[in-house]
């Protein structure tokens, strides 16, 4: 290109000039261009010096060269000094070849001028900073403003740009001016600084994210800080809001651990008696009766302690940190659990409560038995609850399988009350029920859907509910479980000439029929059935007069217009034996109906509803005089567990401040042949141990964690701080459950934690586990003998004792009589005084210490079954805990029953 060819370009009113990257000078202008540099000819242009230009500018301009050969046009921002004041433009540039030599140059044309003064490099940033929120500044190197934000100016002000008064206006915007000093200090080192600092706005000190960041302009070679701030007082406000809620929260967390924690105490202490003195109580001579009320007991309040575990740790609920377990059940087993819990409040409402099982259900699971029972006793006993009328159905049936493991569908079905549309919406939420009549009329919290529906979900199934107001309710839910393919069991099959065995049922519930023959169909029989007595007798003439009687008949025992009992009668009337048929008389209240049948009445067996296909069976086969073989075999009742044998001779100290707990504890611990020794507190247990010489004499401690004058905690302490004792097993029996109980018996040198109510077999197993084995205990152990069980003997008490019921008494402990005894004496050796002490505690105004006194003596009146002891102290806690201090009148009656009692067990001595 020549300059001749240029002579088009003095019409375009855009500045427009060459530039010779081989020299490094301009090579033309336009005359347009000629304002812009402040130049009056050509010449003038080609003669600018340029050589004091940086290295970074001459690196820039030639990749603009190359990216205009490369794609034609090149469009750069650029910040010039033609008169020595900064102009920002945005220029096309495109490639030429000049002169003769054809060297690299670049044709530039201004496509958009923007005088802002001095700027940054870059022409998009600074076009950008008018529209953000961000306070944006630009500091010359010695502090002084050259530009800001329209965001900047509103939080700052419009100050003088050139100010050199005083500290430059860098270090003044800091409000601790130490702080903006070293920063500026940094800067000038060419050192980017970032944090959070308080800065001196028009609104006051306010705490500003600041980043200082130090540029440098490539055309003059000149540093510049472009500081960018974020005001973070909307952002502290909300941390602050944040952290006083997370604080909030956590106390409440706190507040509702401790309150679980404290019930949890209150819950188990009694839990403890419950299943402690079962225990004892099943050592006993018991008759069948007897035995089966006991099994009944262990079960329920088993079965209770599992759940009360789960609702004291609600928060590991609602943190989703429940875990499941995985061990082999029977599923039946859990049916069998669901009667004995809700089967009473079924049938003392009427209700039929029926299970449908289906037979390709596989019985031996492997899951988590006991939150499958959690999950239908709630939906089972809410069941019963709502439903004042017809019956409960739970049903199972196999949704899928596969090689490792089963899907399950559980329905369970009600003809009660039923739902709307807007109720079932409230269901599955914490402390939600139906709606607040429901509330008052049935109870509940609404908390068991919530973690029922938590448990399916872990299960990896999922729960819904259909249903219509007054037509009842069904709530299904699936479950995924592993499963046993037991080759090996023996299947219930009945012999060959019982098959196709004409069977009748009768029953006026059509769901109970239909269960029924699908059950009796299973097993091969031939199934009619009826809704009526006045059917079923008119069946039964009719099948004799074809010459086709039945051989059997299932029968509900409650019907209207002719029950059971009264049909049965009606079909034997006038007819030969030949004829006669099996009857079997299935209801929810069995043993009722067998106290109401009369010798005249031919009832062979007597089944419990809900009847399920194992019972069925076996009630078939005994009728009928064939051999009952269980699926498989059962544990045997009364088995010794072979640990006892390995502990007897040992020597234990039990603390614990409560009577009752003592004493059970040494009775469980004694009928190992264990030696047992007591202590009431912590301090009474670390000095019988520090004053023991023989160090080898006790080989484990059982440490309660609350009690009088010094906690288990303290006085593990003060055993473990003498070395000859640092390594005896101390074992915590405490009723917290949770898991930061345990580990803080851990923290304070017990050896393991228990908790109440200890099962025995556990308790046996955990002293086996610390206890070695060791001379002196081999020694012991051949003079020690296994207790019997104890036997009811009237001679140690008499007939009748004025302000106890002995009856209820010695129920509870299982018709031991010396037991009994032994705690009377104690409760006068020990208790007699309390009545006093909690005179003086009122008139010293110390509420909390007569509260605990009447707790205390409400414990052991309803151990020994002192019954006007126990209501007069559970009024005066109760009156107490309300803030009552006119208390005197109940008082008065605790005295009066006090001194009956006492007198009554005075008389034992005399």
């Amino acid at each position: 290109m020549d300059r001749a060819e240029l002579a088009d370009f003095d019409l375009i009113p855009t500045p427009t000039w060459i530039f010779d990257l081989g020299n490094y000078r301009f090579w033309w202008c336009n005359k347009a261009a000629f304002k812009f540099w402040g130049v009056s000819s050509v010449q003038d242009m080609i003669d600018k010096d340029m050589t004091s230009d940086s290295d970074g500018t001459r690196r820039r301009m030639e990749q603009v060269w190359e990216k205009a050969a490369t794609l034609g046009e090149s469009n750069e921002s650029w910040t010039t000094y033609p008169n020595g004041e900064p102009k920002t433009v945005y220029m096309r540039h495109r490639s030429v070849y000049l002169g003769e030599n054809k060297s690299e140059g670049i044709l530039a044309f201004i496509s958009e001028e923007v005088d802002l003064g001095k700027e940054p490099e870059n022409l998009l940033l600074v076009d950008a900073t008018r529209y953000t929120s961000v306070n944006i500044s630009i500091f010359t190197p010695e502090g002084l403003l050259m530009r800001q934000n329209p965001a900047a100016a509103d939080v700052y002000g419009q100050e003088a740009i050139g100010t050199k008064e005083g500290l430059p206006l860098f270090v003044r915007r800091f409000h601790d001016e130490h702080q903006g000093m070293a920063i500026l200090e940094k800067a000038k080192a060419q050192e980017n600084s970032h944090g959070d600092f308080m800065m001196n706005t028009r609104f006051g000190p306010r705490k500003h994210a600041v980043d200082v960041r130090v540029t440098r302009n490539p055309l003059t070679g000149e540093f510049n800080y472009i500081v960018t701030e974020d005001d973070l007082t909307e952002r502290d406000r909300m941390e602050t809001e944040l952290r006083l809620a997370k604080e909030k929260a956590e106390q409440s967390d706190n507040a509702k651990s401790q309150f679980l924690a404290n019930m949890s105490h209150e819950i188990r202490t009694p839990m403890n008696a419950i299943i402690g003195l079962s225990h004892l109580a099943s050592k006993t001579d018991l008759n069948p009766q007897q035995k089966d009320y006991l099994r009944k007991i262990d079960v329920s309040a088993k079965n209770l302690l599992g759940i009360i575990n789960d609702i004291l740790d609600f928060s590991k609920i609602e943190a989703k940190k429940m875990e499941l377990e995985k061990v082999e059940f029977d599923l039946n087993e859990n049916f069998e659990t669901l009667v004995n819990l809700v089967g009473l409040s079924a049938e003392q409402k009427g209700l039929e409560l029926l299970f449908n099982v289906s037979p390709d259900v596989p019985k031996d699971l492997i899951g988590d038995p006991l939150r499958l029972g959690q999950i239908l006793l709630n939906l089972t006993s809410n069941a019963v609850k709502f439903t004042q009328e017809g019956e409960v159905i739970v049903s199972t049936e196999l949704v899928e399988k596969t090689d490792q493991d089963v899907t399950l569908e559980f329905n369970v079905a009600d003809s009660g009350i039923g739902l709307s549309d807007e109720q079932i919406g409230n269901l599955f939420q914490a402390f939600n029920q139906a709606d607040n009549s429901n509330t008052r009329k049935y109870g509940g919290t609404g908390l068991g859907l919530t973690i029922s529906k938590e448990l399916v979900e872990m299960m990896g199934g999922n729960v819904s509910v259909t249903s219509q107001p007054g037509q009842g309710s069904t709530f299904t839910f699936t479950a995924k479980f592993g499963y046993i393919e037991n080759q090996q069991a023996s299947k219930k099959v009945i012999s060959r000439d019982m098959y196709s065995m004409k069977v009748l049922v009768v029953d006026d519930s059509r769901a109970s029929r239909d269960i029924m023959t699908a059950m009796l169909n299973h097993l091969s029989f031939d199934v009619y059935a009826v809704g009526s007595g006045l059917d079923a007798v008119a069946e039964i003439e009719k099948a004799i007069s074809l010459g086709s009687p039945y051989e059997f008949i299932v029968m509900d025992w409650k019907m209207p217009h002719m029950d059971g009992l009264q049909t049965a009668q009606q079909i034997f009337k006038n007819r030969q034996s030949i004829f006669l048929p099996k009857i079997i008389m299935v209801s929810g209240q069995a043993r009722a109906a067998e106290k109401e049948k009369t010798d005249d009445t031919p009832v062979d067996l007597f089944l419990q509803k809900p009847v399920n296909p194992s019972s069925l069976f076996d009630a078939i086969m005994t009728s009928f005089g064939q051999e009952v073989v269980r699926e498989r075999p059962r544990k045997r009742e009364n088995s010794e567990n072979p640990i006892k044998l390995e502990l007897a001779g040992t020597r234990i100290l039990l603390c614990d401040d409560n009577e009752i707990n003592r004493q059970v504890g040494q009775e469980i611990l004694q009928s190992a042949g264990i030696l047992v020794d007591m202590a009431e507190n912590g301090k009474e247990a670390s000095d019988m141990i520090l004053k023991e010489a023989n160090t080898q004499y006790y080989d484990a401690i059982l440490m309660d964690i609350q009690m009088p004058e010094m906690d288990g905690y303290e006085a593990t302490g003060v055993i473990r701080s003498d070395a000859r004792f640092k390594q005896l097993p101390i074992i915590a029996m405490t009723a917290h459950a949770m898991r930061s109980e345990h580990n803080k018996c851990l923290a304070a040198g017990m050896n393991d934690h228990l908790t109440k109510p200890v099962e025995p077999d556990q308790l046996f197993e955990t002293l086996a586990k610390w206890i070695k084995a060791s001379t002196h205990k081999t020694e012991r152990a051949t003079d020690t003998v296994l207790p019997n069980p104890h036997q009811h003997d009237p001679n140690l008490l008499p007939v009748k004792m004025d302000g106890i019921d002995l009856e209820g008494g010695l129920d509870r402990l299982g018709g031991n009589s010396k037991l009994y005894r032994e705690l009377l004496e104690i409760f006068r050796r020990d208790r007699s005084g309390l009545v006093g002490e909690i005179k003086q505690a009122l008139n010293d105004n110390d509420i909390e210490n007569a509260r605990m006194l009447s707790h205390s003596i409400k414990g052991v009146a309803g151990a020994i079954a002192a019954n006007d002891i126990f209501v007069a102290s559970r009024d005066l806690e109760e009156a107490l805990i309300r803030g009552k201090t006119e208390v005197a009148p109940i008082i008065d009656q605790l005295e009066k029953a006090y001194d009956t009692v006492l007198n009554a067990i005075n008389q034992l001595s005399d």
